[in-house]
Formats: structure tokens, sequence, C-alpha cells
């Protein structure tokens, strides 16, 4: 993959599940997970933004959550990079205040590994990622 094909896919893809895909000025979107194969009931509101990282003028997805999100209030930001030796990642970090994030919390780790199994298509590796350390910090590299 490139990296403008992942950047593409962020815009394409911002959230985990059925995706609408991010714009400048927000598009609603649902980030629900698919679990199982299976589609869930639309419970997970947030705006996905394209929008440019102020620091290093990349471009970069950030879903905000809405209210009823199980998560709000929060935010994720998702950024394609691309290392010296021509690999591509996608990273997503977030930040929330929600008690569903707190440390020990019963759905902490499955919450921080969602974005284990949304990386694009064609990724070699067929979840698309590999978790890091710290809350909501995966990494898909390919």
């Amino acid at each position: 993959m490139t990296l403008a094909q992942d950047q593409n896919f962020l815009v394409r893809s911002p959230t985990p599940g059925l995706s609408n895909g991010a714009s400048p000025q927000g598009t609603p979107n649902d980030a629900t997970p698919v679990i199982g194969n299976m589609i869930p009931k639309s419970i997970s509101p947030v705006m996905s933004f394209q929008l440019t990282n102020q620091v290093d003028g990349k471009p970069v997805v950030v879903n905000v959550t809405e209210p009823g999100h199980p998560l709000q209030s929060g935010i994720v930001v998702r950024e394609a990079t691309q290392a010296s030796d021509g690999s591509t990642s996608i990273q997503s970090w977030g930040e929330g205040t929600a008690s569903l994030q707190n440390p020990g919390s019963l759905f902490g780790k499955e919450i921080d590994n969602v974005w284990q199994h949304e990386g694009p298509p064609s990724a070699p590796n067929p979840t698309g990622c590999s978790s890091a350390a710290g809350p909501m910090n995966n990494v898909c590299s390919h």
C-alpha cells in the first residue's frame, strides 16, 4: 500500500463498521464495530472530519463522539504515515472521559483494541493492525 492509498482509505472508512466517509465539514457516522461478522445496531454516533495536522501539515481523520455514544465525550485521531523504508502504517489514538475507558474497566481492552480489525483490505496482515502500548493507541502497519 502507498501512503496515498492509506490516506484515501481513512477518508472513505474513518470508523469501525459501516461508514459514510469523512469530510472537512464533518460527516455523521456510526462507530459501532462489527462483532463476529455481525453489524450491530447503530449505538455509537460520531462526526468524522477530514482535517490537516497543524503540526506537520499531513492529512488526518478525526472522529468526535456525539450525544448517545457510549464513550462520549471523546475523540479518535487517525493518520497514515510512511517510514523511511517506504512501509506505511495507520496510527489511531484517542482521548475520552467515559467510565468505560477507565483503567481496569471490564471493557477497556476491547475498546482499546477496536482498530485491530480496521485496516485497508489489501493490507498483508488480515487483521490490518497490531496493538501498541497505551489506551486507544493502535498501529496498522503494512
